[in-house]
């Protein structure tokens, strides 16, 4: 049976199609234009991806953000959920996933079983999020693929005193126009973002193996500043991270529909 994962964020579509336990296609896109013209370019260069015909795709989930705006999906799932049933498909020791994505740090526990005993999020307010990564990295001309490489350069990582993202926001802008180096203003939210993340790891009893996935999930830089604090391995999946809550709900798909 092949199920159809749809991950709808607050800045990307994401989509995956799965047959027995592997990915046949997907496909990531921002959400740039109207929605249902994304979802559907999305949706079909997913099918491209995979070599197949939308009739041959028995079974769609949607989950995320924006999970309620897909009206054809036959499964909803909650994003932790979802994050977590990928990762433990790809490695059943994980006992912890982060997703870090554009606008939240989510977090969930795992069982030995896979299943989800305990979740957690970051406040709404917070500085801590892949968006505001991506909002100063564009204040700075620094591609969202070069961020990573430019903040392990940093000797001196730029330390924020505002949690909330408004108020860091007027305070990051500031430093720059006072010449503070790029490298150590990314350096510092990447490592700021990573504390929150230890913060809700120590609140809610969370023990490795840690593993991140979302958007941030492809910053090195982010997962080794997580390490660093937590005193251990924090784990990537082999798929691209930003791929897991598409991928777990399509998985979740085939699990509800008994394929």
């Amino acid at each position: 049976m092949i199920t159809a994962g749809i991950d709808i964020g607050t800045r990307f579509v994401k989509i995956c199609l799965v047959r027995e336990g592997r990915i046949l296609g997907s496909d990531i896109r921002e959400l740039n234009g109207t929605f249902r013209d994304v979802l559907r370019q999305s949706y079909r260069a997913a099918l491209d991806d995979a070599g197949i015909f939308g009739f041959q795709v028995r079974k769609k989930a949607a989950t995320g953000f924006g999970s309620n705006l897909v009206h054809r999906a036959d499964f909803v799932f909650d994003e932790e959920m979802c994050a977590a049933r990928a990762v433990w498909h790809l490695d059943p020791e994980a006992r912890t996933v982060i997703d870090a994505g554009s606008l939240f740090l989510n977090l969930c526990t795992l069982s030995s079983r896979g299943v989800v005993s305990d979740k957690a999020v970051n406040e709404k307010c917070a500085a801590g999020s892949g968006r505001f990564l991506d909002m100063i990295a564009g204040s700075l001309g620094i591609p969202v693929e070069e961020i990573s490489t430019i903040a392990a350069t940093s000797e001196t990582p730029y330390r924020m005193s505002n949690s909330c993202a408004v108020f860091a926001e007027s305070e990051v802008i500031s430093r720059i126009n006072m010449g503070v180096p790029g490298r150590d203003i990314l350096a510092g939210i990447l490592i700021a973002i990573a504390e929150k993340a230890q913060t809700m790891i120590a609140k809610t009893g969370a023990r490795p193996p840690v593993t991140v996935v979302g958007g941030l999930g492809n910053i090195p830089f982010f997962n080794e500043a997580l390490a660093r604090g937590l005193g251990y391995e924090v784990k990537v999946i082999s798929m691209d991270p930003q791929l897991a809550p598409a991928c777990g709900a399509a998985l979740n798909a085939a699990d509800r529909a008994g394929g």
